[in-house]
């Protein structure tokens, strides 16, 4: 497994015209490889944009696969790339939306959808934002310290998925959390709520935490443009959330990563069960 970690590292070095090329070959055989989820991702593909013609639901699943291998070698540069290549390779857009919660005094949530630029859009945040990350250990010690020393190029500090309390001190500190909010187990108070017009497992704790400290929501994405640049997008804040029920809150927030899902399709993460019909991922 370190050698896996530390060959990740040396790839690093490599242009990014290659890393890109090596990252969707890799997508392209874990298509033809991994059955089960391909299998997946095309049906959620198919039940969450019906619009789309049949060849153009194709044409997303091969792109998002492909999005998924270069995410792979993404890794690279969210966990070893300089400040000054990160900053050559991306823009931000939104930014008042960050500067007007932070003006309130309040801590900030900042949630987002699973993609596949997740850990870019956590090192992105860096320079914008001092702000808190929340992780799961994978079990394996080799891996979680290259994944833990890999994220803390980004946040400042990370939270284990099930550390409740040490995220509403660092919000009621006013602190900037960031917060993957879709992805949900069904066993871990998951509720069921709208999203692409279908019913999903959906996890609230950004809802609980919001209530617990007052702190404000900010949904942000990192996607990678047709140029292969990084672009960081916050949007406005979830104005009331907090005095909304459960469900509500729940569907607002699915609203918003959908609304995410739909600006970068292919870099969503199709392959994950979310819908009430499927057993749980």
């Amino acid at each position: 497994m370190h050698a896996v970690f530390s060959l990740h590292r040396a790839f690093a070095v490599l242009p990014w015209p290659v890393r890109r090329a090596a990252g969707r070959a890799i997508g392209r055989l874990a298509r033809v490889l991994l059955k089960q989820r391909r299998e997946i991702a095309a049906a959620n593909i198919a039940r969450c944009l019906p619009a789309l013609a049949p060849n153009e639901h194709e044409r997303l699943l091969r792109e998002h696969f492909d999005a998924l291998g270069i995410g792979v070698m993404e890794l690279g540069l969210a966990w070893y790339g300089s400040e000054a290549e990160l900053a050559r390779r991306a823009s931000i857009v939104g930014a008042e939306h960050l500067a007007t919660a932070r003006a309130q005094g309040r801590g900030v949530l900042l949630v987002c959808g699973h993609f596949t630029t997740l850990d870019v859009c956590n090192r992105l945040l860096a320079p914008v934002a001092r702000h808190a990350g929340v992780w799961r250990p994978l079990g394996n010690p080799v891996a979680d310290r290259w994944t833990r020393n890999g994220r803390l190029r980004g946040a400042a500090e990370l939270f284990e998925k099930s550390a409740f309390r040490r995220a509403i001190r660092w919000l009621r500190g006013g602190g900037a959390l960031l917060m993957a909010a879709d992805q949900a187990d069904r066993s871990e108070g998951a509720i069921t709520a709208s999203f692409f017009g279908h019913d999903a497992a959906t996890n609230v704790t950004a809802w609980r935490l919001a209530r617990s400290t007052g702190c404000v929501l900010v949904p942000v994405v990192a996607g990678r443009d047709a140029d292969n640049r990084y672009v960081l997008e916050f949007d406005a804040p979830l104005d009331g959330i907090t005095e909304q029920t459960a469900p509500a809150a729940a569907a607002a927030l699915n609203a918003a990563i959908e609304r995410q899902a739909r600006r970068y399709p292919a870099q969503y993460y199709w392959i994950h069960r979310r819908f009430k019909s499927e057993r749980s991922a």
